[in-house]
């Protein structure tokens, strides 16, 4: 999933690099014309291809810092992937409270959990 996300954020930005080019066509065609158009028409169309050009420069700014965003949280939540790896770390973080409840086929332990560790949470293992 995460893979696909950078992929398609990779074809938008390859998309968004190609759009300087065709602006760079633009802005000539609109300089290129010596007669014609009143130099308030040829302001005002300069104007709005930089206002675009500013678009697409933002557009890309934020396109690169969201894949940034994007791999981050990919290397912070592979723990994620395995299911050994998650119960390390919600033990990690959580604090056992009071001794397990062992049964002949079932361990039942409890803990607090949460941003201030105020959370009770019982978790039940079965053999």
């Amino acid at each position: 999933m995460i893979y696909k996300k950078n992929t398609d954020l990779d074809k938008i930005l390859s998309n968004i690099d190609k759009q300087p080019k065709l602006l760079s066509a633009e802005f000539n065609n609109v300089n290129s014309f010596k007669l014609g158009p009143l130099s308030f028409t040829k302001r005002t169309q300069i104007s709005v291809l930089e206002e675009k050009a500013k678009m697409i420069n933002n557009y890309r700014v934020r396109t690169k810092k969201l894949m940034g965003q994007l791999d981050f949280l990919h290397k912070n939540f592979e723990w994620q992937e395995n299911p050994k790896s998650v119960l390390e770390k919600v033990f990690e973080i959580a604090r056992i409270i009071g001794e397990p409840f062992i049964n002949e086929t079932t361990v039942e332990i409890e803990f607090l959990f949460g941003r201030n560790v105020d959370r009770k949470e019982t978790i039940k293992f079965v053999k």
